[in-house]
């Protein structure tokens, strides 16, 4: 049976979901009506859905790519602050369960998709920013293609927000605190050797090569952890990153005069959440958020 001969797993309208002959799925984001892909919350639902079919499902693996020359730009600013002002419109009383029930799903998607045991790869062509960069974080391998704008980046605090879908707690866990520190809280972005180089991706490649790149990765193993699942995982030499952390904290409280929430809050998740399992820190950063 071919590839185009093979039924649909899904009936989903912003991605396609497809089983190739090695029975590796293929989650392709392609968001309707859009030039580019963003998260929203029909597409979040979306992911949900493909995850509680992934958990179960008699594939070796899955494989996040886009049709689209942009992998994911990040949230969708319209909604996020439709969804603000809906939330501050109801009584106080309601609003921070109202929050939670808003944007809390991505990281439970997340969570379960890095949990499920079955390895997941990242195969980026383009542009991944946000909580389009924090998808990729919850997979176990990331090929990104080497061209100016296939680019990494969590460019939320700059402009008010902050990482809502993992990223204060995956990042850091991945590459270590003092490298992401200028992600998180200064929005530098990351293309291609700097990504590799960083730790943020794992291999580079030519375009059109990273299909087979993360197929061959998926193949070659039969399941996957993230290594902050690993019993006994720790981030290396606590003093260091904490002292690290405590400086720039401080250097940032002196700069902004502690006048900007969203960097103190990502302080906040770095400081409490850094030494608890993943999902506790990251309930710390929902909270946050």
């Amino acid at each position: 049976m071919s590839d185009s001969d093979r039924p649909a797993p899904l009936a989903l309208e912003h991605f396609r979901l497809e089983i190739d002959e090695d029975t590796i799925a293929h989650l392709i984001f392609d968001m309707a009506g859009s030039p580019v892909n963003v998260l929203s919350q029909a597409t979040i639902g979306e992911i949900g859905g493909v995850v509680d079919w992934f958990e179960t499902a008699d594939v070796r693996g899955l494989i996040l790519r886009s049709a689209k020359q942009v992998f994911c730009a990040g949230g969708d600013l319209g909604e996020l602050g439709a969804a603000y002002d809906h939330i501050h419109a109801l009584p106080a009383s309601e609003r921070h369960a109202a929050a939670r029930a808003h944007f809390a799903p991505m990281n439970a998607h997340l969570l379960r998709l890095e949990r499920c045991g079955k390895p997941v790869a990242a195969a980026i062509a383009g542009l991944a920013l946000g909580g389009g960069c924090e998808l990729t974080l919850a997979a176990h391998y990331r090929v990104l293609v080497d061209v100016p704008s296939a680019v990494l980046g969590l460019p939320e605090v700059p402009i008010g927000l902050m990482p809502g879908a993992g990223g204060t707690q995956r990042l850091p866990r991945l590459i270590g605190v003092e490298a992401a520190l200028p992600i998180l809280l200064d929005g530098v972005n990351l293309s291609s050797m700097r990504a590799l180089d960083a730790g943020i991706v794992d291999a580079l490649v030519a375009p059109g090569a990273e299909i087979e790149d993360a197929r061959a990765w998926i193949l070659a193993r039969t399941s996957a952890r993230q290594p902050w699942d690993e019993s006994g995982w720790a981030l290396a030499d606590a003093s260091t990153w904490r002292a690290t952390l405590a400086t720039a904290h401080e250097a940032m409280l002196s700069r902004t005069g502690g006048n900007y929430p969203a960097p103190i809050a990502v302080f906040s998740c770095l400081e409490n959440g850094l030494d608890l399992p993943v999902a506790d820190g990251i309930e710390l950063e929902i909270e946050a958020f």
